[in-house]
């Protein structure tokens, strides 16, 4: 039988982890995303796959706010903080970051 736990996409370890801290007007928060080890397809061995599984892949994503004042706020984010690349092989697995670092910021004013 084909077990999916353990195989790419559904690593058998997965976390997240995440802290904030706001002080005042600003806020900052950071989050690590961890995929553990996973195999191309469990039922693999070294005779028909040459690339059985693939590492570990942890990502930091950091991301801040400032309340200007009561009506007008900043942010911004960074995605992928160390522009860790995914596992080889792993291209189109919905759990991999293939983008690489992106940052993002914005603004809300309200009237």
């Amino acid at each position: 039988t084909d077990v999916l736990d353990g195989e790419l996409g559904n690593s058998a370890l997965q976390h997240s982890f995440g802290v904030d801290y706001v002080h005042g007007p600003f806020g900052i928060n950071v989050k690590a995303n961890f995929i553990g080890s996973a195999a191309f397809d469990v039922n693999f061995t070294v005779d028909n796959r040459d690339q059985l599984k693939v590492d570990n892949n942890t990502i930091f994503n950091l991301g801040g706010y400032w309340q200007v004042n009561d009506n007008f706020a900043l942010r911004g984010s960074v995605t992928n903080l160390m522009d860790e690349e995914p596992p080889f092989g792993t291209t189109g697995i919905r759990n991999y970051d293939i983008l690489g670092r992106r940052a993002t910021i914005g603004g809300e004013y309200r009237f």
